[in-house]
């Protein structure tokens, strides 16, 4: 039987890889090849759309109430037709967007704005947090939501809706 002899550091060292030279190819290696991604994504980025379907169209806008602007509401787009996309938003200080990977199809749509407005109310949470919370209130009255008598109508060259709705 024939044995060899081969010190316990020398096994080890020979064993292990080189650290700092793997970790400096694979840095070499991974830039090149994180470039080559990030390139290949925006070329093929720029050929095609982000969502499927029929093409979308970014909605923006202003809603009031009696010359107030809307702050904290939400506006929505429901289509006539039911092959269509809902969409919609937040409303903040009066003012709304939603943007084209969301937005809506061309044509006619309900639209239902809310507001739950503070009340001036404030009541306590013992359940949760023990903290103060505001009584709120729905602002807008029922034709402007529930019931709504709004109207618009999407198209590639109508795309800005406002609306000065009136509490009475």
């Amino acid at each position: 039987m024939l044995l060899y002899r081969i010190p316990v550091q020398q096994l080890f060292n020979s064993a292990l890889p080189d650290l700092e030279y793997t970790s400096m190819r694979r840095t070499k290696i991974f830039i090149p090849f994180l470039g080559l991604v990030l390139a290949f994504g925006t070329v093929s980025g720029c050929s095609k759309s982000p969502y499927e379907g029929e093409q979308r169209f970014p909605l923006t806008g202003t809603v009031t109430l009696d010359g107030e602007p809307v702050d904290g509401g939400t506006i929505s787009f429901i289509p006539s037709v039911e092959t269509k996309r809902v969409t919609g938003g937040p409303i903040a200080g009066g003012k709304y967007t939603v943007h084209e990977n969301s937005g809506a199809n061309a044509g006619e749509y309900r639209v239902e704005i809310h507001w739950l407005k503070p009340t001036g109310e404030q009541f306590l949470d013992k359940d949760d947090t023990g903290e103060m919370i505001d009584v709120v209130t729905e602002a807008i009255p029922q034709k402007y939501n529930t019931s709504t008598e709004l109207v618009a109508e999407v198209s590639a060259s109508q795309t800005e809706f406002d609306f000065s709705l009136t509490s009475k």
